[in-house]
């Protein structure tokens, strides 16, 4: 019975990535040039923001729980919200960049069924693929959204600029 859950579970989170990718392609488009490019800053990045949203997320809820106030935990809910879809996001780019590399003669949907599927089957492995390859896929992933919001954010800023 365990093996079925887990081939569904592998399924579904195979669809899930997939279903991403094709509802946010623009986004995930930019997140896979990212993590091509530059792997190492995507990382780099990520650890930094990840490190420093945790630590804001402990702090709200540390300051929640003594205060007694619930709606101080609001913002660190929000934040961890944030570094989901930023995951979610970087995930199914980190996806697409495995697919290219890998799986080289398959197309589209099958390049990514597969590349998916041995992500996660290597993110299940014990102790290597839980504490080593997920948090690094996690990380490199968090890490290209955040590159790819803020160059967004500054190229928007400066199309307002020009307007002006």
């Amino acid at each position: 019975m365990i093996i079925i859950y887990g081939i569904i579970i592998l399924l579904c989170a195979i669809a899930f990535f997939l279903i991403v990718e094709a509802l946010f392609t623009k986004i995930v488009e930019q997140c896979r040039v990212i993590v091509e490019e530059n792997p190492g800053r995507s990382f780099w990045i990520g650890l930094v923001n990840t490190i420093f949203f945790s630590a804001l997320i402990v702090l709200f809820f540390s300051l929640a729980g003594r205060i007694g106030q619930p709606l101080i935990a609001v913002p660190s809910v929000i934040l961890f919200v944030i570094i989901i879809i930023g995951s979610i996001f970087g995930f199914s780019a980190v996806i697409q960049v495995i697919g290219d590399r890998v799986f080289t003669d398959y197309s589209g949907f099958r390049k990514k069924s597969f590349s998916a599927g041995l992500i996660i089957l290597g993110c299940f492995t014990p102790y290597i693929g839980w504490y080593g390859l997920l948090p690094y896929i996690l990380i490199v992933s968090f890490g290209a959204f955040a590159i790819r919001t803020f160059t967004h954010h500054r190229k928007r800023k400066a199309m307002r600029k020009k307007s002006k």
